[in-house]
This record gives structure tokens, C-alpha cells and sequence, in this order.
């Protein structure tokens, strides 16, 4: 086998795995993402969003480039689920 030959099989084989673990990674993600409520309720009953709110919240986020946003200016996303936990 040429030398060639060998190094285009390897970089298919190392496709492939990197496709597959992605695929794994990709389902595992959306398989265990956390629950997004209905509505969120003040113990008196006032609701306080729902989950269009949150939904349009995400898509504002996202127009405005805001996952690139918070790895720039300090994971914000990583300090906004520490300040709420």
C-alpha cells in the first residue's frame, strides 16, 4: 500500500471518528438540556414570565451575537448561572 493511500485512509478514519463524536456529543447535549418551564410564578401567583418570554429573550440574545459576547466579556453565561443558582 503507498504511502499515500494510507494517509488519505487515515484521514478518513479520523473524519469519521470526529463526525461520530460529535453526532454522540450533539444528541447527549440536546438529551440531558434542562427543562424550560412554562411560566414562572411569585409564591402569591403573579406570574413573573413565560416561556415565550424566555424564548424571545433567546432570540434577541442570539440576533445580537450574544454566545460570542460572553466569552469575551467574561463567560456570561457561566457567571449568570452562578449568580442564579
Amino acid at each position: 500500500m503507498s504511502t499515500t493511500k494510507r494517509l488519505w485512509l487515515g484521514l478518513a478514519a479520523i473524519v469519521i471518528a470526529s463526525f461520530g463524536v460529535m453526532l454522540w456529543l450533539g444528541s447527549d447535549l440536546m438529551r440531558t438540556a434542562p427543562p424550560v418551564p412554562e411560566r414562572v410564578v411569585t409564591q402569591s401567583g403573579q406570574v413573573v414570565f413565560t416561556r415565550d418570554d424566555i424564548e424571545t429573550g433567546q432570540r434577541v440574545y442570539q440576533s445580537m451575537g450574544g454566545q460570542q459576547l460572553g466569552s469575551i466579556w467574561g463567560h456570561g453565561g457561566a457567571r449568570g448561572a452562578r449568580l442564579v443558582g
